[in-house]
């Protein structure tokens, strides 16, 4: 199976694609868990090619739509104890907290 982190980026991409069609939260944290591998991988320094980097803020915008029916629909998954030792820089576990949430977490960095 592919390691990189294209893949990684494609993988998740398709996961935002499918928000709407999630009817579990596991699914949902599935795509949060993901997302984190990437993040954490950029922050070890790894680095996209633009047509990858651009999948990605794609990917990321699917998700800030999406953020008012996640938080609708998996209350708990949000939850203040869940979250809390959750870094800000990982905007997607605080969507909750509406579309602002990654201008937050960019503001914070």
């Amino acid at each position: 199976m592919p390691d990189g982190l294209d893949f990684e980026v494609r993988v998740y991409a398709a996961m935002a694609a499918a928000l709407m069609t999630y009817e579990d939260e596991l699914e949902v944290e599935g795509a949060f868990n993901w997302r984190d591998t990437i993040e954490e991988r950029l922050q070890a320094g790894e680095t996209l090619s633009p047509e990858i980097a651009h999948l990605l803020a794609q990917a990321d915008s699917v998700l800030i739509q999406a953020s008012e029916l996640l938080a609708r629909r998996f209350p708990d998954l949000f939850h203040p104890q869940r979250k809390a030792n959750i870094p800000r820089r990982n905007w997607w576990w605080h969507l909750d907290e509406g579309p602002q949430a990654r201008e937050r977490a960019e503001q914070v960095a």
